[in-house]
């Protein structure tokens, strides 16, 4: 996988971010999502 590179959010990405938080609101959270052992 790429090394991911953090910037500073711009208007271009709104409407991703717009539809990841979507996304995730659709999703139930699991202790196993929940857990910080299921982190990287």
């Amino acid at each position: 996988m790429p090394t991911c590179k953090l910037r500073e959010a711009t208007l271009d990405d709104s409407h991703a971010v717009y539809a990841l938080i979507c996304e995730l609101k659709q999703k139930k959270p699991t202790i196993a999502t929940l857990s910080p052992a299921a982190l990287p």
